[in-house]
């Protein structure tokens, strides 16, 4: 009997960093892209800026992102950053800094752009064991977290078979290939990592399928066609890397359904219904659903998504009451507004969670939501969730109904059921 396995994987972005004393331009700041976890990261009023030929990026809104408290001193003009056990202290000025009472040196000092603290950030993340990686076709700096990797390796695990990147962006695959998920052109299962694709920035497992986003930006998929986009249902297989789609900064693989986040921000989606177009009805190929999108996570016939001013939305079945009861509905064809400044979120087969900027975690659907309310099924209003807990880092879900978040401390909080309804619910589809 199969067995599934879940690897909580994130991905963070990646930045070559250094300075100069040339003028800052509008043109300078609009070229830079920055990505945490695979999602775009949001700057409303300082972005990124190339000063000199070197990239200075906003201090802030980067290690706030990763889950930092951020303390300015303004006598000493000193950013001091916390978060659990790491306290990283900062100077303007200075081309060193220190982290948990280690003095590492700065290409440049961090200094100060409208007034924004703006520094070369690659000796910084380092320094707390996150690693980095420039895409020059993009112009993107992607940041990985070591928390999720090991030796600047990055782990993802699908229901039946296990994927890698490597350091040189190599990925490799193993494990039940019985829907050619390993992508290594046979259906013969391996007990060893086989190499399946280089230049490889992120990899997303979906039960029988995966895809990948290489370092210009296309992504590619192969394993059961129900939820690649590639045109093909039925058994019709595909063993090999097959392109998807172009100019990708994101990807989503849910259980019925999948969903990417091109590099100008929308948002496309195929799959079973509903994706969010309107229809309830299988999309075999990619159908734009929305813009402005920085964050996409696919669940089982539900999606959400963050948009850049921090509104969460979120589509497809959503099918409990709010005194538990089932009710047959085609859930919401459109995206509907759930709540505002939401900083992560994730989704599951009929429920959601999500954080919000202030470390508010919020919860609903499903049959252990934590006490929360859960989303409504008017498609009129927000969703009416009560908050669980703050301090909030990341929500995820791991089996049908457990529910966990980690929280900025670093600690680890679980609850819910293992019930494995989904595996044989029709609205998944092939699961």
């Amino acid at each position: 009997m199969k067995k599934a396995g879940k690897i909580a994987v994130g991905l963070l972005l990646v930045l070559v960093i250094a300075l100069g004393s040339t003028p800052v331009t509008a043109a300078s700041q609009s070229e830079i892209r920055v990505t945490i976890d695979g999602q775009r990261l949001n700057f409303p009023t300082q972005g990124p800026v190339i000063v000199g030929g070197r990239t200075l990026v906003p201090l802030r809104a980067v290690f706030e992102a990763l889950g930092f408290t951020v303390t300015w001193q303004p006598d000493t003009r000193t950013a001091t950053l916390t978060r659990g056990n790491d306290i990283i202290v900062i100077a303007i000025g200075r081309s060193s800094f220190t982290a948990n009472g280690e003095r590492h040196t700065l290409d440049v000092p961090a200094q100060i752009i409208n007034n924004y603290t703006m520094l070369p950030i690659r000796a910084v993340l380092e320094s707390v064991g996150y690693n980095l990686v420039w895409i020059g076709e993009e112009n993107t700096a992607a940041i990985f977290s070591a928390t999720y990797g090991w030796g600047g390796w990055t782990f993802v695990a699908g229901d039946w078979a296990s994927y890698a990147i490597d350091p040189d962006g190599i990925l490799w695959a193993w494990g039940d290939n019985e829907d050619g998920q390993l992508g290594d052109g046979t259906t013969r299962s391996r007990t060893r990592p086989v190499r399946i694709k280089d230049d490889v920035v992120y990899v997303a497992a979906g039960p029988s399928y995966a895809m990948a986003i290489t370092t210009d930006g296309s992504l590619w998929g192969w394993g059961h066609p129900f939820a690649l986009g590639l045109g093909n249902v039925g058994n019709e297989i595909v063993t090999t890397p097959t392109l998807i789609m172009e100019d990708v900064a994101s990807v989503s693989a849910g259980r019925s359904q999948a969903a990417a986040i091109k590099t100008d921000g929308s948002l496309w989606a195929w799959g079973n219904g509903p994706v969010g177009d309107g229809s309830d009805t299988l999309r075999r190929r990619p159908v734009h659903i929305m813009d402005d999108a920085i964050y996409i996570h696919a669940a089982c016939a539900s999606m959400v998504a963050i948009t850049s001013d921090g509104t969460l939305w979120g589509w497809g079945r959503f099918e409990l009451t709010e005194d538990g009861r089932d009710i047959p509905t085609s859930g919401h064809l459109y995206p509907v507004v759930i709540m505002e400044n939401v900083v992560h979120t994730v989704s599951g087969h009929g429920k959601g969670m999500a954080i919000q900027a202030d470390g508010r975690v919020w919860s609903w659907g499903g049959t252990s939501p934590g006490g929360a309310e859960l989303i409504n099924t008017t498609h009129t209003t927000a969703a009416r969730a009560l908050p669980l807990m703050g301090n909030g880092r990341s929500v995820h879900f791991g089996g049908y109904d457990q529910r966990m978040v980690l929280d900025r401390d670093g600690n680890l909080w679980a609850w819910g059921g293992g019930d494995t309804i989904a595996r044989t619910d029709p609205h998944c589809g092939f699961v």
